[in-house]
């Protein structure tokens, strides 16, 4: 199984910390916490070996959907 997380960058809408990574349980709106535009992440080894992957998606639903994808397929590239 993949996980996943976003990593926030120096232009994040929500002024967070550059490369602070969080994830889907910490970005709940109960917490105080806003969306975003910065990067999820993928990480984790499949068939391929270990590898860091951008899902290239913004939102934790259509990045959970493209980490599926990969996982299916047993490879986590495109």
């Amino acid at each position: 199984m993949l996980n996943l997380y976003r990593e926030h960058t120096k232009s994040c809408t929500q002024k967070r910390k550059a490369r602070l990574h969080t994830r889907k349980a910490q970005e709940a709106p109960s917490l105080g916490w806003k969306k975003c535009g910065c990067p999820i992440y993928a990480s984790g080894t499949l068939k391929d070996g270990f590898q860091r992957k951008k899902t290239g998606y913004t939102t934790w639903a259509e990045a959970e959907a493209q980490a599926t994808r990969w996982e299916q397929a047993g490879s986590n590239t495109t």
